[in-house]
């Protein structure tokens, strides 16, 4: 199978409403990316779209023991 590019970015836009609720996440070295769309208005649509890409975030962070092994690995 031969290789293959993706190409990617990020904005968002609050459109009509008075705050923006959405929230996403670019990690190139992981290769992961994370897109949390707010509750259309509702009440802290925001707050819960950033808990999403922040809970996200924090479960793909590297342990201890796994950045050790990679220390040792080197």
């Amino acid at each position: 199978m031969g290789k293959f590019y993706v190409k990617y970015g990020g904005a968002t836009h609050q459109g009509r409403r008075l705050n923006n609720e959405d929230a996403f996440l670019i990690n190139k070295a992981k290769q992961l990316f994370v897109v949390a769309d707010g509750v259309g208005g509702g009440q802290y649509g925001e707050v819960a779209s950033m808990r999403a890409v922040k809970a996200i975030s924090n479960h793909f962070k590297p342990r201890f023991t796994e950045t050790l092994e990679i220390a040792v690995h080197k």
